[in-house]
């Protein structure tokens, strides 16, 4: 009975239905469609570009803004829009031009629990990421895996606006789901992926942006992706990175790792690589935010979110140490089997991944609160926020000198027992690890560690 309801509700909806849509749902004012125009014509010059920009004086003021930010500027300021545009050149202009229509603050809804701000997030996210392993791996035009990260989710934009009720419920429920693609056909007929790649082709975007928003969810393996071209593995890789970010920790954690040893080795990047851009990204995502004049919601909700993680990662260290306790008492008792421990030792080292990922995403989270008090943009006039980010601080570094002890404890043989017993000496250890790091237990419970100059103001 329900697969006919289902039937009947999906009649008449597919790809076709959902692409005849795309001129209205993303309606460009008649500046913007021009300015398409003229980035998309192979004899328009800067100063075409230019002159078509500045009849639109918020979309100068948004060019000059990104222009001459941080994350952009290379010399003097930046004052004319003929000036901006040779700097970030047309693919970038047109980036714009599009986020415009994409990226607008009237679509945010908060239906069922969903707010499409946080898919805005992970939209910058994915940006940024992709950016940076674009020019990590030598891309030479680095900010056109900009662009295409950006709209690399554009199929869910296009779902939500032809089918808010149904799709805002999909993702609140499935947007990091390894099923959301099948859960999608289901629904209707389609999925996101292939929705941005007819976006992409009928806003005569370059055939590789449309191949990497269709590609970006592809099931990876050793023999699949040596299929894919270096702009489909960027926003593979960005989308993979950003998703870790957002997604609360409720991933898959071995496939999580097995996909990041895929991309990596493609790619030939490093962990330590990947583990840098992670820790980064928040505090771009607000920046490139502001630039864009993108709304990405309430900065204080990363303080809800870091502390959710907190607790999840203290928990997981928690199980971890009760599972070694467990394990070296039976390892003891067995004499030590080798094959026993290389299997525990691998279960170790692929959550000991999970929770310093979390910590790494709750660091970023905290320079980013930091960042915005000291540039006002955050506004703490009773000075509590300071104490509670100095708290989440020493959380984590108490946390990653757990990690660190527990990494060490894998060899048995390097570890130090009380008076030969076959009890482990794990507390001096902890405490020594801390030692090195400046931090004792005492201060954990007591004083705030953090020197004086990075206290917040008030």
């Amino acid at each position: 009975m329900q697969s006919r309801t289902m039937e009947k509700e999906n009649a008449g909806i597919g790809i076709d239905m959902f692409l005849d849509r795309v001129g209205d749902a993303f309606a460009l004012p008649q500046v913007m469609v021009e300015v398409l125009r003229v980035v998309d014509s192979p004899n328009s010059s800067a100063d075409d570009l230019a002159e078509v920009i500045m009849h639109d004086p918020s979309l100068t003021a948004r060019l000059l803004k990104m222009a001459n930010s941080s994350y952009y500027r290379r010399g003097g300021e930046v004052k004319s829009a003929h000036q901006a545009v040779i700097m970030l050149g047309s693919s970038m202009v047109k980036c714009l031009a599009l986020s415009a229509s994409v990226f607008q603050s009237e679509n945010s809804m908060e239906e069922d629990g969903f707010d499409i701000r946080e898919l805005y997030s992970h939209f910058l996210g994915t940006a940024i990421a992709a950016k940076f392993i674009a020019e990590e791996v030598g891309m030479r035009k680095p900010e056109e895996a900009f662009i295409a990260g950006l709209l690399h989710d554009l199929g869910h934009i296009l779902l939500l606006k032809v089918m808010p009720d149904r799709h805002s419920t999909l993702l609140k429920n499935h947007l990091y789901d390894e099923k959301l693609l099948e859960l999608e056909h289901e629904a209707y007929g389609t999925d996101h992926t292939l929705l941005g790649k007819g976006i992409a082709e009928s806003w005569n975007l370059p055939a590789s942006f449309a191949s990497a928003l269709e590609s970006h969810h592809k099931r990876l393996s050793r023999e699949q992706i040596d299929n894919l071209e270096k702009l489909d593995l960027i926003v593979t890789m960005a989308d993979h990175v950003s998703g870790a970010v957002h997604s609360r920790g409720n991933r898959n954690v071995e496939r999580h790792l097995e996909i990041s040893g895929l991309l990596t080795t493609a790619l030939n990047v490093s962990d330590e690589f990947v583990s840098r851009v992670s820790a980064a990204l928040l505090g771009e995502i607000a920046d490139v935010a502001d630039f864009l004049g993108i709304d990405i919601g309430d900065p204080m909700s990363i303080v809800q979110r870091a502390n959710a993680q907190l607790f999840e990662s203290y928990a997981t260290i928690e199980a971890l140490f009760k599972e070694r306790q467990e394990l070296t008492r039976r390892v003891l008792d067995e004499e030590r089997k080798l094959g026993e421990m290389r299997s525990r030792d691998i279960a170790i080292a692929t959550l000991s991944h999970y929770v310093n990922n979390a910590a790494t995403i709750i660091s970023g989270r905290v320079q980013l609160l930091e960042g915005m008090v000291r540039s006002g943009k955050l506004i703490d006039p009773e000075g509590k926020l300071g104490d509670g980010l100095r708290a989440i601080d020493t959380s984590l570094m108490k946390i990653m000198a757990v990690l660190t002890e527990l990494k060490a404890l894998s060899n048995l043989e390097d570890v130090e027992f009380y008076n030969d017993s076959d009890a482990i000496n794990i507390d001096e250890a902890i405490q020594r690890r801390l030692g090195e790091m400046g931090v004792t237990l005492d201060t954990i419970v007591g004083e705030p560690i953090l020197p004086k100059e990075k206290t917040l103001s008030k």
